[in-house]
């Protein structure tokens, strides 16, 4: 199974992000009101005069900020951008298996044009030179929710918790359908603890309290059928305390609806009426 890294950061949105700056260049503004009305190329623009230091005072957390916020707009130059940050630790906890991952992921989906795939690769040749294989089997040991996390909360959130952990259900990018039989037989390395277990899949759901478990539980769905939607727009609790979640859809005007039982934590698809 498959569970691709942008879409459900896609899913999950991003970060919110305000300039703070007492004085703004024409392009600043000319940027940031694309920004505001969702251009990620704008967003990204941003980002980079704050990595790069240029008309505004480097800060590469600002930087990290807008990347993040463009990724969730689908702008594949942004997520290369953000794994370099977590490459060289600018305004980041330093975090190469995760750059590996991030180019890595570029890499395999093809994500962006041919430009950000070629620059992704330089990358990924780049850091693959500068790991160890142990690194690097770490890295493809985790699973996506991990990975999500750790770009989610900018390096920030390391914590493995029970709900991250390789299951039937929840493979580890080691086991991903993006390989090869050929690359697969060569991943002979042992997945270090506490990666190293595979659970048996959890029968018994668990109820959920907040707006952010529903989206969680909808995205797992969402992932399972392939369902390529957009982020969330919006968060209700129908009169029966279900949460009724709803993505946009591309260009479509109709909004796409997943509900959520928030006593087994269970998401559906409603029935058609």
């Amino acid at each position: 199974m498959r569970i691709p890294l942008y879409l459900a950061i896609l899913l999950l949105g991003a970060v919110h992000v305000g300039a703070a700056e007492s004085w703004k260049s024409a392009d600043y503004i000319k940027y940031e009101k694309m920004a505001e009305a969702g251009d990620g190329t704008a967003m990204v623009t941003i980002g980079l005069y704050y990595h790069q230091g240029e008309g505004v005072q480097q800060d590469y957390r600002k930087a990290a900020e807008w990347y993040l916020k463009a990724i969730a707009a689908g702008n594949a130059d942004a997520f290369n951008n953000l794994g370099v940050l977590f490459r060289d630790g600018n305004g980041l906890p330093q975090n190469r298996k995760l750059a590996y991952l991030i180019f890595l992921t570029i890499h395999m989906e093809g994500m962006g044009d041919e430009e950000t795939v070629m620059r992704a690769n330089r990358n990924l040749r780049k850091i693959i030179d500068t790991t160890s294989d142990a690194e690097r089997g770490e890295a493809l040991s985790y699973t996506w929710p991990y990975v999500l996390q750790l770009v989610m909360s900018l390096g920030a959130d390391t914590e493995i918790r029970d709900s991250v952990l390789p299951t039937t259900e929840l493979p580890r990018i080691r086991d991903n359908d993006w390989w090869l039989d050929s690359e697969r037989a060569r991943m002979t390395f042992e997945s270090p603890p506490p990666w190293d277990k595979i659970k048996a899949a959890e029968q018994a759901s668990q109820p959920i309290t907040t707006d952010q478990q529903a989206i969680e539980a909808a995205m797992l769905l969402l992932q399972r059928h392939q369902a390529d939607w957009g982020p969330v727009t919006r968060v209700l609790r129908t009169g029966s305390d279900w949460f009724r979640l709803e993505f946009a859809h591309g260009t479509d005007q109709a909004e796409r609806v997943v509900l959520v039982d928030p006593a087994t934590g269970e998401a559906s698809f409603p029935m058609p009426r």
